[in-house]
């Protein structure tokens, strides 16, 4: 109870934090060493000898490591990584650059105080720069866009050095072959009166405001801004520094928007992939509703196209958020320039400048609707361009990467891998997690940068994900428990799926922490794999005849053996989903429960006499039959009908007369049918894709796949535009039951993505681990370089190792947990395990219980 009480503590106190009127998001944001400095450049147009921000000025010089350097927080780096450079005199590109530049700072307010600071960082400079920059001009020689650009602005940077009168460079390195001079070319900045040869100085932050795409940055990066207002005084930059300062006094961010909705747009989606959104659903709501209108103010204005590269990625997060929230929103916002062959072909020659933006897009695509063809025509270009930006970030040097593109580079192959639909939302939520619940941006610049990180919630994420693994290990043992009291888990024959089957609902669904759709759902799957099973393998015609007759009329007296055994499961279970219906809803549902199952019995009945006399029915018969057998209807039924949600439409009682239950069905049986036809060729059973080649003699088993996948992802993309949106003819359902519909095609898709994942006795054993079992590795919960592991977290690997390798002396079964079993290390262990507290440090990393739930 006192963990509950800090947790609705822990969350009103963010809710105050992120969403009151007195929130500042901008506070979460991390200092950037680089940006810092470029601010503290800049000077007072009052005074030319002092600093218009000496606030930033103080910050470089309170931040200046002992070893001379300094770093970018927004990259990870903890005092873990002092050390490291200490102990290895490395360091990367990031750390350069930072310590360049505030050294830059330094010099252009130079003193008799900066003389030893000043010194200090070039002598770390001069110590750790040589094997980076030979990496980065060999892979600026070798036409790797990432590494020019590395190299590009580092060299810039070089030269504004030299201009201040820094020797960046010793006499032994400048005659080094791979260290020579950035050349610049000979430009004139154009005034009214004359035309002048500008300074070094200022052609180079010319060079870094205006060139190579600097431009589309302006208002966004305060280093870009930063030079734009030191050449041309412009006051609109300086209202834009102005604003930065007010917001972030604690440091420069390494991205800045004077648009506040940016931000809010970026903290619902960092919600929603930790996993918290739940908490703050009325928040979301009211930030989703005002950004909706004004997307709706802007749609009629004629956009600018100047800032493409921002624009392109807000306008896509904006539109996936949008639309996944049940908003009518048009993706040709974003997709303009699917249209424009020059545009296309820009993107395509400096791809390292566009892979935030073509990730934005790449995201938004997966949720394309059949008239979305500009989004899908977006989606493969971007695919195109993540896999060009990933080759390139896997050339570099892994050893000096930044942890920032490394975690970027983690997350495009993430994406490009592992398809959207297929993914359990709450394994993604522990992935996040795990990767420190960074929120991670890359727009035009060299590297990805974090703009969302709060410990805080990090933490309220992780007590939140443990909570629900908490409650599942209590409702898988209950239900494995249910499986052997109903005979269905010894029946002798088929498929045992309890914990498969209970995996599947809790890892896919948005169903709140207590609730008896989960479960009960279940039970439904849990039945149907036994019964499908009976009918396909073990039953005699006769025996399956007179069981579907039984439910027919639903009296089981004189039914004997397995056949008994299902239909008394049966008749228990809608006994019990039925009582507990009408304590939400008002409604009498046994009767429409008991009409779905007869109707499932006949069609497996039907299924069986066709498989059994060689008869092929036509593929319109089939689809007819297979959509009702597949059996999807009665667990989205079941799923629904015991949640929270209230409606009065008579129409939506029967699912199986509803356009999104009917496009669920129909996808479903094509996903299982997809991964199962070479299986059930040998068993002599009908399948599409069998009964399409039939059909077709002249074409080949690939024709008929192709056939076959056409007609599911037209299903999939109507599914999705039902369940996205708002004002189509389904908008009466309530939003939670159109959800669990996505979430059991999601279902279907992580079963029968590739392979036959549910038939597989050990495929999704590892995730069923993360999911339930495992708790959480805390890796990122203090930010730091990806080689670090923490301290505390080390000696828990090693304690948890000892107590294995203690399991396996005493007996020859150390393996992972057979879910088949209900077996225990301990009693006493079974039996506290379903006492522990809920909240989220009941189970700390250093305990043992953990393991032994997987040993027996």
């Amino acid at each position: 109870m006192e963990q509950s009480l800090g947790f609705a503590k822990m969350i009103e106190r963010m809710k105050e934090e992120l969403f009151s009127p007195s929130a500042n998001l901008f506070a979460l944001l991390p200092v950037s060493a680089y940006e810092t400095a470029w601010v503290a450049m800049v000077p007072d147009p009052d005074d030319l000898t002092s600093p218009m921000f000496p606030e930033y000025l103080d910050w470089i010089l309170c931040s200046q490591n002992n070893l001379g350097f300094w770093f970018d927080e927004q990259h990870g780096i903890t005092n873990d990584h002092h050390e490291l450079i200490d102990n290895k005199r490395q360091c990367n590109n990031d750390d350069l650059l930072a310590t360049l530049a505030c050294l830059i700072a330094l010099k252009t307010w130079e003193s008799n105080d900066f003389s030893h600071r000043i010194n200090k960082g070039l002598r770390f400079l001069r110590d750790n720069m040589e094997k980076e920059l030979m990496n980065m001009r060999k892979r600026e020689e070798g036409g790797d866009k990432v590494g020019h650009a590395h190299f590009r602005r580092w060299f810039l940077m070089a030269e504004l050095a030299k201009a201040k009168g820094l020797k960046v460079f010793s006499a032994q390195q400048i005659s080094n072959e791979f260290i020579y001079e950035f050349k610049l070319n000979e430009k004139k900045l154009k005034s009214e009166e004359a035309e002048d040869i500008i300074t070094k100085e200022r052609l180079v932050m010319r060079e870094i405001a205006f060139g190579n795409y600097g431009s589309t940055l302006l208002l966004q990066s305060p280093s870009v801004t930063a030079c734009a207002y030191m050449i041309s005084g412009d006051h609109t930059y300086k209202s834009y520094l102005q604003h930065l300062l007010t917001n972030c006094q604690h440091g420069v961010p390494p991205m800045f928007s004077m648009d506040k909705d940016f931000m809010k747009l970026c903290m619902v989606d960092h919600l929603e992939r930790l996993g918290c959104a739940e908490h703050f659903s009325v928040e979301i709501k009211h930030v989703m509703d005002h950004l909706y209108g004004k997307w709706i103010e802007e749609e009629s204005k004629v956009r600018k196209k100047d800032g493409h590269v921002f624009q392109i990625y807000n306008d896509s997060l904006a539109f996936r958020l949008l639309r996944m929230h049940g908003y009518q929103v048009s993706p040709r916002r974003f997709c303009w320039f699917i249209d424009d062959e020059k545009m296309l072909s820009h993107m395509k020659d400096n791809y390292a400048f566009f892979l935030g933006p073509m990730l934005s897009i790449y995201k938004a695509s997966h949720i394309a609707f059949l008239e979305d063809q500009d989004l899908d025509k977006a989606g493969v270009f971007s695919w195109h361009i993540l896999q060009k930006g990933l080759k390139s970030i896997k050339s570099q040097n892994q050893t000096n990467i930044s942890y920032s593109l490394k975690k970027f580079e983690v997350e495009i192959e993430h994406e490009l891998e592992h398809k959207w639909l297929a993914r359990m939302d709450h394994l993604e939520h522990r992935l996040y997690i795990e990767g420190g619940g960074i929120y991670n941006f890359w727009v035009g610049k060299n590297a990805p940068y974090r703009i969302l990180q709060n410990n805080d919630l990090l933490q309220l994420a992780i007590d939140n994900f443990m909570m629900r693994q908490s409650t599942y290990r209590k409702e898988l043992h209950e239900l494995q428990r249910w499986s052997k009291d109903t005979g269905l888990s010894m029946m002798g024959f088929g498929r045992e799926k309890t914990t498969y089957c209970y995996f599947a609902m809790a890892s896919s669904s948005c169903l709140p922490l207590y609730t008896d759709s989960r479960k009960e759902s279940t039970k439904c799957a849990i039945l149907i794999t036994v019964a499908d099973d009976f009918f396909d393998e073990k039953g005699s015609m006769h025996e399956l005849s007179i069981l579907t007759d039984a439910v027919q009329r639903w009296e089981g007296e004189s039914l004997t053996s397995h056949s008994k055994v299902i239909f008394t499961a049966l008749d228990n279970l809608v006994q019990d989903i039925s009582r507990k219906f009408p304590k939400r809803h008002g409604h009498e549902v046994k009767k429409i429960l008991q009409n779905s199952w007869k109707e499932i019995f006949k069609s497996w009945l039907k299924e069986a006499e066709w498989s059994r006399s060689s008869h092929y029915p036509s593929i319109d018969q089939y689809i007819e039959n297979a959509t009702t057998s597949i059996a999807v209807d009665m667990i989205i039924l079941t799923a629904c009908y015991l949640t929270n949600s209230k409606i009065d439409a008579e129409e939506f009682w029967n699912f199986n007369n509803t356009m999104i239950t009917k496009s669920l069905m129909v996808s479903c049986r094509l996903l299982n049918d997809l991964e199962s036809y070479e299986k059930e060729a040998k068993a002599g059973k009908p399948n599409i894709v069998l009964l399409y080649l039939k059909e077709n003699p002249n074409d080949k088993i690939e024709d008929a796949i192709a056939f076959v996948r056409t007609i599911l992802e037209k299903r999939k993309k109507e599914l999705l535009q039902l369940v996205m949106s708002r004002d189509s003819a389904m908008s009466q359902m309530p939003r939670e039951w159109k959800d669990l519909h996505l979430s059991f095609l999601k279902v279907f898709q992580m079963f029968f993505n590739s392979t036959n994942a549910f038939d597989s006795p050990n495929m999704l054993l590892n995730s069923i681990n993360k999911a339930i079992y495992e708790p959480v590795e805390r890796e990122m919960l203090t930010s730091q370089p990806g080689g670090l592991i923490i301290k505390q977290f080390e000696t828990t690997k090693t304690k948890i190792q000892l107590q294995k390798e203690k399991f396996s002396k005493s007996s020859n079964k150390g393996k992972i947990l057979s879910f088949n079993s209900n077996k225990w290390l301990d009693p006493w262990m079974k039996k506290m395990s379903h006492k522990l507290p809920s909240a989220g440090y009941f189970m700390q990393l250093n305990s043992p219980i953990y393991k032994s739930m997987l040993w027996k």
